[in-house]
């Protein structure tokens, strides 16, 4: 290897496999000579000192320094008899399927495999490592795809394009996005189109919609959703919302918060058209001649009619100072906590809040507004609880 990459002073990474071996090299004097940019991939720098074969491995930090980098990247494995890809990041393994993850278009793109083929995507936990900055097209075309498995495992913090990310996926029934970080996310067109089969999308609270300029085509006929819960969304800079849920005819509901802002959308045209069961909040119908962004907004009633609902559920403050949890209904304040009202376990099953915690439970007057059918196990375990006040809000009308 003498003088193998000698005076390549502007070379900056060398990447290998795990196949790389230099046990049998006798000669490699000046192998590294004059690479002053070369840097390894766990950051050695270049030492004029040491340019032969010493340093002519995979960089393994100080305690095992190299000038070298270990090739990884985002591929997959085919099962063809069950229609199974598996989504990994690191050295590839032979036979791998190397994935496209440029968003120009999805994932099998320029691989020669049908992306009608599959019908399961489980995405491993060695894809956490991966930070792509765009996902856009990624199942773009997947028609026979029933199921995502893993899809957590898919970091977004740093992705900026989500464009027909899903587009097409005519099979899949349901999607859970609540551990997405959109905050950089700019462009989610037709993010869903297409996913006729679609039922329901959860949007966690990371699901951050503040920097989004467009959401053209986003539910372009998904013709299954019947209810959407959009209260993560805000979209104060999106400019374009045509087409948005276009021919989503059997969607009854749109869940949104103070946070829906359409001022800046200059694009809206056939917005709601063919949402033929679309009610606002307030009971306002559809009508074939309010299709744009006219009636994007939260049903006012005959005064200020709208196709929205403000998102409105049981909620929590925690002073733990005092040990006072405050119980409230309407739209949640941040920070707020999410109740469980469902009589499986107490209020605060599934928080971080404990209930030995409560000493005072005051409950608000909009807790009127709450109708339960359950109230079982509700106060269960709260075993240092001495007073509650406002118990009189609790509306057992329709209680069981």
């Amino acid at each position: 290897m003498y003088s193998m990459f000698s005076l390549c002073k502007n070379l900056k990474t060398i990447y290998v496999s795990s196949k790389w071996n230099t046990a049998k090299v006798s000669r490699s004097d000046n192998m590294f000579y004059g690479c002053t940019a070369l840097t390894g991939g766990s950051g050695t720098v270049y030492d004029e000192n040491n340019t032969d074969k010493t340093y002519a491995r995979i960089d393994g930090g100080e305690d095992n320094p190299g000038y070298l980098t270990l090739y990884i990247v985002p591929y997959a494995t085919f099962d063809a008899t069950d229609g199974n890809l598996t989504l990994y990041y690191g050295e590839p393994e032979d036979g791998s399927i190397k994935l496209n993850t440029s968003g120009s278009a999805n994932l099998l793109y320029g691989t020669w495999r049908d992306a009608s083929a599959i019908k399961k995507v489980v995405i491993t936990e060695s894809f956490k490592d991966f930070k792509p900055e765009t996902t856009g097209s990624w199942f773009f075309g997947f028609s026979k795809l029933e199921t995502i498995e893993g899809i957590g495992n898919i970091i977004t913090d740093e992705v900026t394009d989500m464009n027909m990310m899903f587009y097409g996926c005519q099979s899949l029934q349901s999607l859970d996005l609540s551990g997405f970080n959109t905050a950089n996310v700019t462009d989610m067109g037709a993010m869903f189109a297409g996913s006729t089969d679609l039922q329901s999308i959860t949007f966690g609270k990371g699901f951050n919609t503040s920097g989004v300029t467009t959401m053209r085509g986003m539910f372009d006929d998904c013709q299954s959703l019947q209810s959407l819960n959009l209260s993560s969304f805000n979209t104060e800079k999106v400019e374009d919302m045509a087409g948005m849920f276009y021919q989503c005819k059997k969607l009854e509901n749109i869940y949104v918060s103070s946070k829906w802002n359409t001022d800046k959308v200059s694009a809206s045209d056939l917005m709601f058209s063919g949402c033929t069961a679309l009610t606002g909040g307030n009971g306002t119908t559809y009508n074939a001649n309010n299709t744009d962004k006219t009636y994007a907004r939260i049903d006012g009633g005959e005064s200020a009619p709208g196709y929205l609902t403000l998102y409105t559920i049981p909620y929590a403050t925690f002073d733990a100072t005092e040990g006072l949890l405050t119980l409230s209904y309407g739209e949640p304040e941040e920070g707020s906590i999410n109740l469980s009202t469902d009589g499986s376990e107490n209020l605060l099953s599934g928080t971080e809040c404990k209930a030995s915690d409560v000493k005072k439970v005051v409950i608000t007057e909009s807790f009127k507004e709450f109708e339960p059918t359950t109230t079982r196990g509700w106060f269960s375990h709260f075993s240092n609880l001495e007073t509650i006040e406002g118990i009189g809000n609790i509306t057992t009308d329709e209680v069981t």
